[in-house]
């Protein structure tokens, strides 16, 4: 405890007391034994003491930023941010950044004299007077630019008390002050406008509302912010050890069984909604948007979480509260122009592959028992037909399959599992893994587009006459 004091008290007198310091000969030699003896304090086992070291630190800091420019004191500043730090340490890290951003700000001020003048030794010994703020700004800005990203990545944390203090305390500063580009942290305020502390929510939706004013960067960046609150949702639905409120649990589709569990995706729901009535105006805007969430759906990559995101992203666009016809009729469009691109060359490559497939498996029956079955040979036809059918009016043959809401998931099952018992080349292997992913995300978008056709009650005359200031109704049927 008295360590922890005494540390504490170190920091506040360099703090408050660099003025004296600077007009000592060996200005820089306190400073540094200070430094030394705080990086020995940070490592130790006692939990407060640890606290206490990180919190003088920042008060050495505050006096003299240019230390936090040097590589020691960013891998241990980095540390602190770090994913994996204890959430108290997180927390004084946040507040450290926050202290300094205020400090900086009021050297910055109109009413600051000009007796206050801060010397910048040169080479030759010289020293350069510069007036407060002046050369404040420019070390201000690259400090806060170095370490942006483990700012906006505390945005995200599991613990609510971290994203709060990042976002309230750090961003919206930085923000204020105009020390990066506001295209940055628009992702993550999309993010945050799903969390479900709703004091997290209201300030980024806030501070989204006064991006809006510059819509060329800022419509760009939220279709990457739809997936980086996919990826926040999925952070913060295990109930982690830095979480205070154990609670607050959220859950997102990443069973693969094609349905979202409420919590979480009710917070997405309300947060893109609105996103979206904040773009809605504009046309152009909330076009953009719509199409944004779409071109994911053109060739994805693979991962582990691809799947659930392109479920994610399919639920979002069919619960998106549209009032105009022409809104759903648009987002119909973009699905159309994707499935034409790419149907054709899909449907060529699949059905190339249940061709080879049955080859194969007609010559081993032919080999091992003398006995042509040609049954097998038709199934992979029949089930890419079902998946590529545009209208969505074609079923699964009765043979005991899967309907729409199973068929993504049991079919990319049957694919791996078929493919694993196959002799197949590396390179072919992902070529089949690329088309058989291409397709369920096709399949998404068919089943989208039925929904939207069904739901507002459009048809194909309708599509084709738009009549634009009409009134849209809906049907209340959940997806």
């Amino acid at each position: 405890m008295q360590v922890g004091r005494c540390l504490f008290c170190v920091g506040l007198l360099i703090r408050y007391g660099n003025s004296l310091l600077t007009s000592c000969n060996d200005k820089n030699v306190y400073v540094t034994s200070s430094l030394s003896m705080l990086k020995k304090y940070l490592p130790v086992e006692d939990f407060f003491v640890k606290v206490r070291a990180l919190q003088a630190l920042g008060f050495v800091l505050i006096a003299r930023p240019e230390y936090m420019l040097e590589k020691d004191i960013g891998k241990m500043l980095e540390a602190t941010f770090s994913s994996s730090s204890d959430a108290h340490l997180k927390m004084q890290a946040l507040q450290n950044m926050y202290e300094y951003l205020l400090d900086a700000e009021s050297q910055m001020g109109p009413d600051k004299t000009s007796n206050d003048v801060v010397n910048y030794s040169v080479e030759g010994g010289q020293s350069l007077p510069v007036a407060a703020g002046a050369g404040d700004a420019n070390i201000c800005g690259g400090i806060v630019q170095l370490y942006w990203d483990n700012i906006l990545a505390r945005c995200l944390d599991v613990n609510e008390h971290v994203r709060q203090s990042a976002l309230k305390d750090c961003v919206e500063v930085v923000l204020r002050q105009g020390l990066v580009h506001p295209i940055t942290c628009v992702p993550y305020l999309v993010a945050l406008e799903t969390d479900p502390q709703e004091l997290n929510s209201k300030l980024a939706h806030q501070l989204l509302m006064n991006m809006n004013e510059y819509p060329a960067f800022f419509e760009s960046s939220l279709g990457d912010g739809l997936h980086m609150s996919f990826l926040f949702i999925q952070s913060t639905s295990i109930c982690s050890p830095g979480n205070s409120n154990p609670k607050v649990q959220i859950k997102v589709p990443g069973n693969m069984k094609g349905k979202s569990d409420g919590g979480g995706f009710a917070y997405a729901r309300l947060g893109v909604s609105r996103i979206y009535k904040l773009i809605r105006a504009n046309r152009v805007s909330r076009n953009k948007f719509m199409s944004s969430i779409v071109r994911k759906f053109d060739n994805p990559s693979w991962n582990h979480s691809v799947i659930p995101f392109l479920m994610y992203c399919t639920e979002i666009l069919a619960l998106l509260p549209f009032t105009s016809p022409d809104e759903p009729l648009y987002l119909i469009y973009a699905i159309n122009r994707v499935i034409q691109v790419r149907a054709g060359t899909l449907e060529a490559n699949m059905k190339a592959i249940s061709l080879c497939f049955s080859h194969t498996d007609i010559h081993k029956i032919h080999h091992e028992n003398g006995i042509v079955e040609q049954e097998p040979a038709s199934q992979p036809v029949s089930n890419y037909t079902t998946l590529m059918d545009v209208n969505g009016a074609a079923k699964l043959d009765p043979a005991g399959q899967p309907h729409a809401d199973h068929a993504t998931s049991m079919n990319s099952k049957t694919h791996m599992t078929c493919l694993d018992s196959c002799d197949i080349s590396k390179d072919d292997l992902q070529k089949v893994q690329a088309d058989c992913l291409a397709a369920m995300a096709l399949q998404l978008l068919i089943k989208l587009k039925r929904r939207l056709k069904f739901v507002y009650g459009l048809n194909d005359a309708w599509c084709q006459q738009l009549k634009t200031g009409e009134v849209l109704t809906r049907q209340n049927i959940p997806f």
